[in-house]
């Protein structure tokens, strides 16, 4: 599901072409992301709250990162498309760790 999500988005964003996704599967993908061994999102998210801002979703302890539930999900896949949609303390820390890869 991750795959699907974000790859759909690394085609649309660049096209300006808007999808809504049902917030459950983006809730999913983003919390195998935080949990995943073998992607880079678990290191991306250590020691981070996340809260999506459309629908009831907050993971993780430490500094928080708020925004849409898609937007959460695009950066913590590592890519930066949505960056500006995220508010909050942590946007500061993920962002460095967007760009130290």
């Amino acid at each position: 599901m991750v795959e699907i999500l974000v790859h759909a988005e690394d085609i649309r964003q660049p096209l300006g072409v808007h999808r809504a996704y049902p917030l459950s599967w983006v809730v999913a993908a983003l919390l195998h992301l935080a949990g995943d061994r073998s992607s880079g999102g678990r290191v991306r998210l250590a020691g981070l709250t996340l809260a999506a801002t459309d629908t009831l979703f907050i993971s993780g302890t430490g500094p928080l990162v708020a925004g849409p539930a898609a937007a959460l999900l695009l950066a913590a896949s590592g890519r930066t498309a949505r960056l500006r949609e995220l508010s909050g303390p942590g946007c500061a820390v993920l962002a460095e760790r967007m760009h130290a890869r």
